[in-house]
């Protein structure tokens, strides 16, 4: 299997994915529909060979480092999105400093 989903949630979807010999840079970037830069820069590669396992995430989604006094309403404030929306979309209950949320 070349392929593992690792994430699939409504708006995000990761997987590994190992090389073929045929493979290029752009040849994966237009089978998962994402930009050539983002893989290089999530897997800090600027060359691939057969074998590599890349990580590929399909979202086209943002970052946002979890502050001191950060609440999750506060956060969707700053974002303006639903308090529901940034659960789901992170799968999470609870916040901490220094993680990183999706939105």
């Amino acid at each position: 299997m070349n392929m593992i989903k690792i994430h699939n949630y409504p708006f995000q979807q990761k997987f590994l994915y190992r090389v073929q010999k045929q493979d290029t840079l752009q040849s994966i970037a237009h089978r998962f529909n994402v930009d050539m830069q983002k893989i290089k820069k999530d897997n800090n590669v600027s060359e691939i060979y057969e074998g590599l396992v890349l990580f590929i995430n399909t979202s086209n989604t943002k970052t946002y480092v979890v502050k001191p006094l950060d609440t999750l309403e506060s956060i969707s404030k700053k974002l303006n999105i639903k308090k529901e929306e940034l659960i789901q979309k992170n799968n999470i209950k609870q916040i901490f400093i220094g993680q990183k949320l999706e939105y």
